[in-house]
This record gives structure tokens, C-alpha cells and sequence, in this order.
């Protein structure tokens, strides 16, 4: 479990530096309503005061990891759901067939 927590915490580390970047370097991001939005985002992690900088990459690290553990547990699940409807389907194909074995 350790290296899966690795993988994860580095994929929100890359990311978050990306989207950090962008936003700092006049990107398509720089004053859009998603940058002050990342911005308040991340106020909010902090009880004093913070500086823009410091608010945009606390908000992004949190914006990335909330979307990362949303699309995380919502491929376990469709995972977890699709394993289970073709455990169904082939439990009813093998009754079907013993059915058409013993009459």
C-alpha cells in the first residue's frame, strides 16, 4: 500500500506544479475566475492572512487531490460493478447450461 500512496502523493505533486505554474506565468488561467477561485479556495486552508502565492498553491494541491480521489474512487467502483455484473452473467449462463444438461 505504501507505493500506491507514493504514486498518488507524486501525481499530485506534478500536477500541482503544473497547474501552479500556469497560473503564476500568465497562462490561459492567470485573473480567470478559476484562479481567484483557487485562490479563495486556498485562503480558506489557511487561518491568517496568506499571500496570493501561497493561497494559489495550497488551493491547487487541494483542488487536485479532491479531483484525483473523485476520479480514484469512481474507477474502483465502475471497476467493482463491472466485475460483479459479469460474475451474474456467467453464474446465470452456468445454471442455464447444467439446466440444459439434466432435464
Amino acid at each position: 500500500m505504501g507505493l500506491l500512496t507514493r504514486f498518488f502523493n507524486a501525481t499530485i505533486d506534478i500536477t500541482t506544479k503544473h497547474l501552479v505554474s500556469s497560473m503564476r506565468n500568465g497562462g490561459v488561467l492567470h485573473r480567470t475566475r478559476l484562479h481567484q477561485s483557487v485562490i479563495k479556495f486556498g485562503q480558506r486552508y489557511y487561518t491568517g492572512p496568506v499571500s496570493d502565492a501561497k493561497a494559489t498553491k495550497a488551493g491547487a494541491e487541494m483542488l487536485v487531490s479532491y479531483t484525483l480521489l473523485g476520479v480514484t474512487y469512481t474507477a474502483v467502483f465502475w471497476q467493482v460493478k463491472f466485475f460483479f455484473s459479469r460474475r451474474m452473467m456467467r453464474d446465470k449462463e452456468d445454471r442455464a447450461q447444467m439446466d440444459d444438461e439434466n432435464p
